[in-house]
């Protein structure tokens, strides 16, 4: 065991269904069970400076681990890095693309090990940002059964239902405010939309480049302009794709977990909607479904 054996974990409640802390619980745990100490610090409680400042200052940590970037950009008094100031490195690990936040994928840092969960997100990183010459692809991994409530069941203590759980948005309206943008990024909006449907994120900006080109519009990846064209197709696509999914099983027993919902619940057909759930009730429902359907 290092001389260092704590691990802090640096989390904020204010994702969606509170699931970025759920996933760094889950990565805690498992460091826990290996012999580490484990701290947790949360950004949006009161009085986390001072902990923060007395677990550094008392309890020297091997890492920090954050997801989404949240803690990755913290100064000090004299504006340095608070993690090159401590000595402490700080593993920002992220699921979205870099297009989101993208401020806090180019900071420059020895202390800072930017992470990605899909090799694409990490590629893109050190093409387009490349703040430390390095980027990392660490997978979530599949959570342990034991944090399933009473998994597995038998079929007959099931509720015969499957189980849909993701935040929905409007596309229509997502539309008709692209419509409302100059013509040449509308046009661009909507080409690439269409083209890039069934392809996956490593693709969105090669698209927009060839498409840009033909209106005389060059992209670089690590422009603002580019970026927030991977946001919003990125948004988009995942969207319909979902509203897809539940158009096709309107039919079928589907339980539908999420904000944002009310554009297809009108119709609901046999699917029921639930609004948002917290990701730590999740754990608790899953066992009693027949199945789980999902999309990224």
């Amino acid at each position: 065991m290092p001389e260092r054996d704590r691990i802090l974990l640096f989390q904020w409640n204010g994702s969606h269904y509170d699931s970025l802390a759920g996933l760094l619980q889950l990565a805690g745990q498992e460091f826990a069970e290996q012999g580490f100490v484990v701290r947790t610090v949360t950004l949006d409680r009161p009085g986390w400076k001072d902990e923060l400042t007395t677990l550094l200052r008392t309890e020297p940590p091997l890492c920090a681990i954050g997801m989404s970037g949240v803690g990755s950009d913290l100064l000090t008094a004299q504006r340095k890095s608070l993690w090159e100031a401590a000595k402490v490195p700080f593993f920002d690990w992220n699921c979205d693309h870099p297009a989101y936040f993208p401020r806090r994928h180019a900071i420059r840092s020895r202390y800072l090990l930017h992470g990605y969960v899909f090799p694409d997100h990490a590629q893109y990183s050190i093409r387009h940002f490349n703040a430390n010459g390095v980027a990392f692809c660490a997978h979530l991994g599949v959570p342990p059964r034991r944090i399933f409530v009473g998994a597995p069941r038998p079929l007959a203590a099931r509720n015969g239902r499957i189980v849909f759980a993701k935040t929905g948005a409007d596309t229509d309206a997502i539309e008709a405010r692209w419509r409302r943008l100059a013509p040449i990024l509308r046009d661009l909006l909507f080409a690439a939309s269409e083209e890039l449907f069934h392809r996956s994120t490593a693709e969105h900006l090669p698209v927009l480049q060839r498409l840009g080109e033909t209106h005389g519009l060059v992209l670089d990846g690590s422009g603002l302009l580019a970026l927030r064209l991977i946001r919003e197709l990125d948004a988009y696509i995942r969207q319909r794709r979902a509203r897809m999914v539940l158009e096709a099983v309107r039919s079928f027993p589907v339980d539908v977990y999420g904000a944002g919902w009310e554009h297809v619940a009108r119709e609901a057909g046999a699917l029921r909607f639930h609004g948002p759930a917290e990701w730590r009730t999740l754990p608790g429902l899953l066992p009693g479904y027949l199945g789980c359907r999902t999309i990224h």
